[in-house]
Order: structure tokens, then sequence, then C-alpha cells
């Protein structure tokens, strides 16, 4: 399989680069926004914010990719584990082929 480069840049730097940046400007508007980072999210609340499915949340919480807190039968997330996790984490949601 060949590779496209773009103005001298292969397409997996061109990814990597775009991840940062949009990591970073998500990480700016939350700083910006008057949410209280202590707040407890619930599980359809963090799988909305990291888009990505509630099994996989499930999976992340159970191998503890992911910090989370048990309150009784409740599953809950601190926002501000989540937003650590989301900057120190890079996330596709697709598989990439290995060809």
């Amino acid at each position: 399989m060949s590779e496209v480069i773009l103005q001298g840049i292969s397409v997996d730097e061109l990814l990597i680069r775009l991840d940062k940046l949009i990591s970073e400007k998500i990480h700016q508007k939350l700083e910006n926004s008057s949410v209280n980072l202590d707040e407890n999210m619930t599980r359809k609340e963090v799988a909305q914010l990291l888009r990505i499915s509630l099994p996989t949340l499930h999976e992340w919480t159970k191998s503890g990719s992911i910090p989370y807190h048990k309150m009784k039968a409740r599953v809950l997330y601190k926002r501000s584990e989540v937003e650590k996790f989301l900057a120190t984490n890079t996330i596709y949601k697709h598989k990439r082929s290995s060809s």
C-alpha cells in the first residue's frame, strides 16, 4: 500500500498533529468554561464526552484504564479525572488496518 504525502507530511503525522490540536482545543474550552471539575459524571455523560460507546467505557473501566468511583451500586467518574485521562490518552474511533 502506498503512502500519501500531503505537503511534506505523512498521513500518520497529520493524524497525530490533528489529535494533539483537537485535544488542546477541548482542554482550553473546558478550562474556560464554568464547569466544576470535581463534579461526578455518569457513565452516559462520560461516554458522550469521550465519544465512545457504553460497552467501550465499561471495558475501559473494568480494565482500569480510566479512573472511576463506586457509590453503592453506581459507577461515577470525576470530571477532573476524565479530563486528565482525555489529555493523556489518544483515542481513535476506528482501528487502523495493518496492511
